[in-house]
Formats: C-alpha cells, sequence, structure tokens
C-alpha cells in the first residue's frame, strides 16, 4: 500500500494567519462594547447605591421616629454618608450602619446634579426635603433628581435617583 497521508499532519501556516486575523478582526469588533458595558454597569451599580442609601435613611426615619439624612459631599471622588439627628447634642451624627461609615461613589461616575455638597433629609413620616434648602426647596412639593453621569463613556450615559417631595418615594429612571 502507498504512504499517502503520511507527514500530513497539523494545519498549515496559511490556515493559522487565517484564524488569527479572523479572531483578531472580532476582538477589535468586540472590546470597546465590552468596555462601554462595563462602564455602563458601574453607573447602574453607583446610581443603585445611592437609590438604597435614600430608601435606607426613608426607612430608618420611618421606624426609629427621628429624622436622617444622606449627606453627599463631592469631589474627585463623590461620596455620601447617613446620618440621624440626635436631639439631646442638636446635630447630625453618623448612624451605626453599613451607609453611616460613608460609601464612595464609584471612579468614572460623577454626580452632576444637584451641583455642590447637598443633603437629602427625611423625616418620621416619611417625607423629605433639602437641608437648608440644596436639595429640595423649602415647601416644595415637587420631585428631585440625583443626576449620575458616566465620565467614560462615549456616548451620554446617565441615570437619575427620583425623589419625591410629599411622600419621599425614592425611583431609578433613565437620563437626566
Amino acid at each position: 500500500m502507498g504512504c499517502a497521508g503520511i507527514g500530513k499532519k497539523g494545519f498549515t501556516m496559511v490556515e493559522i494567519l487565517v484564524v488569527i486575523a479572523i479572531i483578531s478582526v472580532m476582538s477589535a469588533i468586540a472590546i470597546p462594547s465590552l468596555v462601554s458595558a462595563v462602564y455602563h454597569i458601574r453607573l447602574t451599580r453607583a446610581t443603585r447605591d445611592v437609590a438604597v442609601g435614600l430608601q435606607a435613611a426613608r426607612m430608618k426615619a420611618i421606624s426609629r421616629n427621628v429624622a436622617f439624612q444622606v449627606k453627599f459631599t463631592q469631589g474627585t471622588l463623590s461620596s455620601y454618608i447617613l446620618q440621624r439627628w440626635n436631639a439631646t447634642m442638636g446635630a447630625w451624627v453618623n448612624d451605626a450602619s453599613e451607609y453611616g461609615g460613608g460609601k464612595t461613589i464609584e471612579a468614572g461616575v460623577k454626580i452632576t446634579s444637584p451641583g455642590g455638597n447637598f443633603s437629602a433629609v427625611f423625616f418620621p413620616a416619611g417625607t423629605v426635603q433639602g437641608n437648608n434648602g440644596t436639595l429640595l426647596t423649602g415647601g416644595t412639593t415637587a420631585d428631585q433628581k440625583i443626576c449620575l453621569t458616566n465620565e467614560r463613556s462615549s456616548t451620554a450615559d446617565q441615570l437619575n435617583v427620583s425623589i419625591s417631595a410629599a411622600s419621599g418615594k425614592v425611583e431609578v429612571n433613565n437620563g437626566c
């Protein structure tokens, strides 16, 4: 019998180069989409964390019958902290909870409105207003928004946390 097939095992160099070229093209197409998705996930996580912190303040205010505030500080990395009103001291004190130690907002995510440092104060009835009128102007019943933006996205990737002044209801919505 003949020796047909001997020495014909494996792939040729041209076949390997074609496969490498196909993988390279597919990677070049897919990687930007994956990076954008990762940044959006960070924005979503940061927005949901803010909403949970606000909801925690509202629930604690109702259950403990004392005012709670979520105080936001903006800077290189924005952060927020949960505080309760101490009537004896006549001052806000950090709450002994997960949020009482403060939370830093994800890198690459920025609070774009309202500007500057601000607070949302929740009362035992579940209603909310801004401390010193910085988030909600005194006595307003209009819903307010905290807008978070993905700084690393090439498109306008934004989410907002909406707060109802009358009921204290907290919601996450698209856009700003």
